[in-house]
């Protein structure tokens, strides 16, 4: 019987193939296969964790701002009653408050409670409580 190392030390390639069972050849591809769709799939979810990261934005895009200036701020807009209150500050029996964003209420002194948006609206109430007796 030949000594199989004397040959397998001759040509080492020969070795390695002849070494191994056939199933140990095809468990070996299957790893292969096996690694290189894990470092796919990996490689996918951290291209879609970067994107994630790069759509969460720790400030809010130019167009967005731009929709929030259409609307007044609640400054300016409480800015707005600015000479209503000082004819109010003039009326006597007459409670007012200013409530968040921009709201006047008047409080009369008979009960009677008359809420505001608009300045020139309030404006007009006043002259005309001013115009009774």
């Amino acid at each position: 019987m030949p000594d199989t190392r004397e040959n397998s030390k001759a040509n080492p390639d020969a070795n390695a193939t002849s070494d191994r069972r056939p199933d140990q050849d095809v468990i070996l591809q299957a790893i292969a296969d096996l690694r290189t769709v894990l470092l796919s799939k990996a490689e996918a979810q951290s291209a879609e964790i970067q994107k994630q990261k790069t759509l969460c934005l720790d400030w809010l895009p130019l167009l967005d701002r731009a929709h929030r200036m259409l609307r007044k701020r609640p400054a300016k807009l409480r800015a707005g009653f600015g000479e209503v209150r000082n004819m109010l500050q003039c009326c006597e029996g007459i409670q007012y408050g200013l409530w968040y964003p921009a709201e006047l209420r008047i409080m009369l002194g008979n009960g009677e409670c008359s809420r505001f948006k608009d300045p020139k609206l309030a404006k007009d109430f006043i002259q005309n409580l001013k115009l009774k007796p």
